[in-house]
């Protein structure tokens, strides 16, 4: 469920913050996110979980993981709401 949503946060994030980043922060006297901690949250993680996925993965049975994530969708949704 990981990989799958931080390169969902890293592909909305980074274009977003990349044309205009007061979509995303507000102004720079309430909030001031130093680059090495932006890296940390939205990039980072993302690549770490390819490098995972990609070289040690065992392979997880592709109808299973539909599943699972169509129900942590799900539940996310509804506590989101």
């Amino acid at each position: 469920i990981a990989l799958p949503l931080e390169t969902l946060i890293s592909l909305v994030y980074w274009p977003i913050f990349l044309y205009d980043p007061s979509l995303i922060l507000p102004p720079p006297p309430a909030v001031k996110l130093t680059l090495s901690s932006d890296l940390s949250l939205h990039l980072f993680p993302a690549l770490l979980l390819w490098t995972d996925h990609i070289f040690f993965s065992s392979g997880l049975d592709i109808s299973n993981a539909i599943w699972i994530i169509i129900l942590f969708t799900m539940l996310y949704s509804s506590w989101i709401e």
